[in-house]
């Protein structure tokens, strides 16, 4: 039935924005304008690409509104897109998922990988355009719906970033009702709705039966679910499989639901399994969007992973190009700061300090100010330490505070902020870079390998020292965990005594009480691998107490992945832990 939307969306979706025709005044298209432009603030950061994203998708709200309910606009539409429908260039179909070597680099070594043929027979050949208007009329409301749901869910997006999480909650309620008011719809009606009509309900109900399942336990789900969200794992996966088998233009949608699941939140206890899984999704997306930022972040992460730096690396950079490609193409100058993070912090795992300072400072040198700013001082900081570039260090501290201030609601850089003011001396300063530089490859768990792993081992105690020498015990306790993360599969039991050390220095803890929570979550994982489930599930009600600290969010959803595991082998064997309340 949008046949006419798969040739834009495509290009927009590849970030090539001047190839996309968005001239037909219809919703679907009007969606893809603040689609655009939302797809820019997530590479820039930019707060004025964020109010452009608004602007557009509220325009194409009132676009909606004006036609719902009324038959002439009704059939009027149905014409216009009966029309465009026949004019549509449709997507090659022919997407070969066995060449893996050629899109996530550097992964396979030319190896077969058995998970394609296992997936590629279920993908379905799309339906033929259709050109019937009267059809079209007959499902059109249910599509105007699905777009204004839609609408309501990348407005609320838009609205975090922009850190407004009332309206964003407001909006994010708004795309609930409808999706699950259409959903119930649709389940009701016959075999007429429209395959992509069906897929965009799907699609948004899929993806929001999943988030909040994977949202832990506490006043925010408590609040989502008085107002009428759902959860339902399970469902929800098998919804956005099924969405991205029939190969519609909601494919982005879930495949960022498919990439939540199967890399960003999966457990570390299933990881490899996980991936296996994603992997074959991953492949075909980067085939169909081979230019798309967003697949190659993904991609990066993905990588990462598996132990392959240098091939995160290689997807990051390709990312930059392409808006340097775009800037001397079509004069669309997009400065791709979360790019710059994010290759910056590879090029830390590597320990290539010089490239990492050279991407921080064209990020540093943006023309606007964004939420992460800070960050790159932070990590330029780290750089000219270990450069040996110490004489503006300071200056470059005191503008992560003063970034920090600017955005109370980034929280990590605002606790380092207050960590950096309890350091009295030079050397608790550069104590405090030293640490910071391996933190981010904890939080987000992405030195895999033990080769790398041994590698990070010899660095850190060289870059480091002793870590019963550092006087601060915020550091202290963060040095603790990160080392013991590091050395926990060679010897857990070493390990389990730097993550209670720094269990016990929660009194001396000031101002990073996160690290308190990681302990507590380290301690569970390992008596997990010793079956005490029991003791895990103790440590991990600590981990749901304590609240409002950074990465919060993400530890608590591994949280619960582990609780949810735990669980089952405690009552597999009888465990007193069966009697416990559900902490997440």
């Amino acid at each position: 039935m949008n046949a006419y939307i798969e040739q834009p969306s495509l290009y927009i979706w590849n970030f090539q924005f001047n190839k996309a025709d968005l001239s037909p005044e219809v919703p679907r298209v009007a969606t893809l304008r603040g689609m655009q432009h939302l797809l820019k603030a997530t590479v820039t950061d930019n707060p004025e690409d964020r109010t452009i994203a608004l602007k557009e998708l509220e325009r194409a709200k009132r676009l909606c509104k004006s036609i719902t309910g009324k038959k002439d606009k009704i059939e009027e539409l149905a014409a216009k897109i009966a029309s465009l429908n026949e004019q549509a260039q449709r997507i090659d179909d022919d997407i070969d998922m066995t060449t893996s070597k050629l899109y996530v680099q550097g992964t396979t070594d030319g190896a077969d990988v058995p998970e394609y043929e296992n997936l590629k027979d279920r993908f379905k050949k799309r339906p033929a355009a259709v050109t019937d208007a009267a059809l079209i009329a007959a499902n059109l409301e249910l599509d105007i719906g699905a777009t204004m749901a839609t609408l309501h869910l990348w407005t609320a997006i838009v609205l975090f970033m922009s850190r407004n999480f009332l309206a964003g909650g407001l909006s994010l309620r708004k795309s609930w009702k409808k999706y699950n008011s259409l959903y119930k719809e649709i389940q009701k009606a016959d075999s007429n709705v429209e395959q992509d009509v069906r897929d965009s309900i799907e699609a948004g109900v899929g993806a929001f039966l999943y988030s909040v399942s994977v949202i832990p336990n506490g006043i925010l789900k408590s609040v989502l679910k008085v107002i009428g969200f759902k959860e339902d794992q399970d469902l929800g996966i098998s919804l956005v499989w099924d969405v991205l088998f029939r190969q519609g233009s909601e494919i982005p949608m879930v495949f960022l639901v498919l990439a939540a699941n199967y890399l960003f939140l999966a457990s570390e206890l299933d990881l490899e399994s996980s991936l296996a899984k994603f992997r074959p999704v991953l492949e075909y997306c980067l085939h169909r969007y081979n230019t798309g930022l967003t697949f190659k972040f993904v991609a990066s992460v993905f990588v990462k992973k598996t132990g392959h730096i240098h091939s995160a690396v290689a997807h990051l950079k390709s990312g930059i190009e392409h808006c340097e490609k775009l800037k001397n193409e079509q004069a669309d100058d997009i400065v791709p700061s979360s790019f710059y993070i994010d290759l910056s912090q590879a090029y830390l795992y590597l320990y290539n300090y010089a490239e990492a300072e050279n991407i921080l400072n064209r990020g540093f040198s943006a023309p606007f100010e964004f939420t992460k700013k800070g960050l790159v001082a932070l990590h330029l900081a780290v750089c000219q330490l270990r450069l040996g570039k110490t004489e503006n260090l300071d200056l470059l501290l005191q503008n992560m505070t003063k970034l920090a201030k600017d955005f109370k609601q980034e929280t990590y850089t605002n606790t380092k902020a207050k960590l950096l003011s309890q350091c009295k001396t030079t050397q608790d300063r550069d104590l405090l870079l030293s640490v910071a530089a391996y933190e981010m490859m904890y939080y987000w768990r992405e030195i895999p390998s033990k080769a790398d792993k041994e590698a990070s081992i010899e660095k850190f105690d060289k870059e480091i020292g002793p870590i019963s020498k550092i006087t601060i015990p915020d550091i202290k306790a963060a040095a603790s965990i990160i080392y013991g993360n590091f050395i926990a599969s060679q010897d857990k039991e070493k390990a389990m005594q730097y993550f209670t050390n720094a269990v016990n220095m929660k009194k001396q803890i000031k101002v990073e009480k996160q690290w308190i929570a990681f302990a507590h979550y380290e301690l569970a994982n390992l008596e997990y691998t010793h079956e005490k489930y029991d003791v895990a599930l103790g440590h991990l009600k600590v981990v749901g107490q304590m609240k409002s600290f950074p990465f919060d969010d993400v530890l608590k959803t591994r949280a619960k992945a582990l609780e949810k595991l735990a669980r089952v082998k405690a009552l597999e064997n009888g465990d007193t832990s069966r009697q416990r309340a559900k902490t997440f």
